[in-house]
């Protein structure tokens, strides 16, 4: 991360309005500042001028009424996408792929293209202030000279998968090394790959081999911002290598927190990128889009549902943006010195909550609770309502939220009230949809009809 390369103030002694411009020539795409003060140079920390969402923009200038008496202020700047390197992991037979699918259930009928595997290495914009560097894994439908294995086409399409909720940096998409790592989210790359997409999938921030600092867990922004450079970083190399060259298509697709960064992701391109990245189609599944109604009153509920190590991730992950407290402001004394630990990126989610209660509320402070449940102005609940990601805009893409109506992680509801919300905004039912692929199965045993289902969608809109 660096500084702009010039800044200009200025003040109209009128109005007492203060004018800022500044401007970069080290960037490709422009849009990765960020414009920080503060009052007294002996402070801390820089604050983000105005709502820390806003940024990184595109904006270079930026004026306010001046109504104090000194002020301090720096401009910082990512070259957001930049690859930094690619690495080759793999290259995979489509005999190979296919044993791999079997060991899951799944036919090889699937199977069409050899596939390539690479670490992906790009910048992005860090909010958390810790590193501009981020990771993921990149897979690719390959070409084996003189194997007689099918020829993928010369031009493919992209799909941005986004993963799930991860504890442990081991099980980022970008430390996958081994086929005795594969999982279902992987899986899905794969899936995707040996039939002729370009699969781009982000670590999304604090997450994977070498990341700093905690995961901003389900912070709508950051991971649609890491999503979209890593697609730059992706479409870089792949314009610069003898590989496959994109087609103009992108669709995209995430289960669980990855739904939610699917939508994330959706509305940042939409709004922000729409002719950069022009957007076939969306299947956010089963996310957690509701998390100011939904997630919210499930947690206030206080279930033992064993979903201890999600709700500290949320209030933990939040607070690494929003700075709304510490770790003794939201946890009983025990579970506060514990969960400092615990978070540290060793430790996998069913670690994390065998250590802590089954009732969530349980490791709570009562202060902490009473604010969730009556103070209007509680900064933790502000935090949830800011990454509600059906809020203030409607979808111009066909988009299918897969969700099994059973799901006992992510209620059903979550994605009704998104389906709703858009279609009450005057989004098309032909447009927006609600889709159960298997009514019974669980938020573990639904990924696998939802992606199939994703799939078989996306391949009717397609080109080949």
């Amino acid at each position: 991360m660096s500084r702009a390369d010039s800044v200009g103030c200025g003040v109209n002694p009128v109005n007492n309005v203060i004018k800022l411009e500044w401007n970069t020539t080290n960037t490709v795409y422009g849009d990765g500042f960020e414009l920080e003060t503060k009052a007294d140079l002996s402070a801390s920390n820089w604050i983000a001028v105005e709502d820390i969402d806003l940024w990184p923009s595109a904006a270079t200038n930026w004026e306010t009424s001046l109504n104090i008496s000194k002020a301090y202020f720096r401009v910082l700047n990512v070259d957001r996408g930049h690859l930094v390197n690619a690495s080759h992991i793999m290259t995979m037979t489509p005999e190979e792929v296919a044993s791999a699918l079997g060991g899951f259930g799944i036919s090889s009928s699937l199977v069409n293209y050899p596939i390539s595997m690479y670490s992906v290495r790009y910048e992005t914009f860090d909010l958390r202030g810790e590193s501009s560097l981020a990771a993921g894994l990149l897979i690719l439908p390959a070409t084996i000279q003189g194997s007689g294995f099918p020829l993928p086409p010369e031009r493919v399409a992209l799909l941005s998968f986004q993963h799930g909720t991860l504890f442990a940096d081991s099980a980022a998409p970008s430390a996958f090394t081994h086929i005795s790592q594969l999982d279902g989210e992987i899986l899905f790359g794969l899936i995707f790959a040996t039939d002729g997409y370009a699969v781009s999938m982000p670590d999304y921030l604090g997450i994977g081999p070498g990341s700093e600092g905690l995961h901003p867990y389900l912070h709508a922004r950051s991971e649609a911002v890491a999503s979209v450079d890593m697609l730059r970083a992706t479409r870089s190399f792949l314009e610069n290598s003898d590989q496959c060259k994109p087609n103009g298509q992108l669709f995209i697709a995430g289960y669980s927190q990855g739904g939610h960064a699917t939508l994330a992701l959706q509305r940042e391109l939409q709004l922000n990128h729409a002719q950069e990245f022009p957007l076939t189609a969306s299947a956010p599944m089963a996310g957690p889009q509701d998390l100011s109604g939904t997630m919210k009153a499930r947690a206030r509920a206080g279930a033992a549902n064993g979903s201890s190590a999600y709700t500290a991730y949320v209030i933990l992950g939040l607070n690494t943006i929003y700075r709304y407290g510490t770790y003794s402001n939201f946890f009983r004394p025990d579970y506060a010195t514990l969960l400092q630990d615990l978070f540290d990126g060793t430790h996998t989610g069913s670690e994390i909550n065998a250590l802590l209660p089954a009732d969530p509320i349980a490791m709570l402070t009562d202060s902490f609770v009473s604010n969730l449940t009556e103070n209007a102005d509680d900064p933790f609940s502000a935090a949830l309502l800011k990454n509600d990601t059906y809020r203030n805009w409607t979808p111009t893409t066909p988009t299918r939220f897969y969700h099994c109506a059973a799901d006992d992680i992510v209620p059903y509801s979550n994605s009704v009230v998104a389906v709703n919300a858009f279609l009450n905004a005057g989004a098309s039912t032909n447009l927006v949809q609600l889709i159960d692929p298997q009514p019974t199965a669980s938020h573990t045993a639904g990924f696998l009809p939802c992606m199939l289902a994703t799939k078989s969608w996306f391949n009717t809109l397609r080109d080949k």
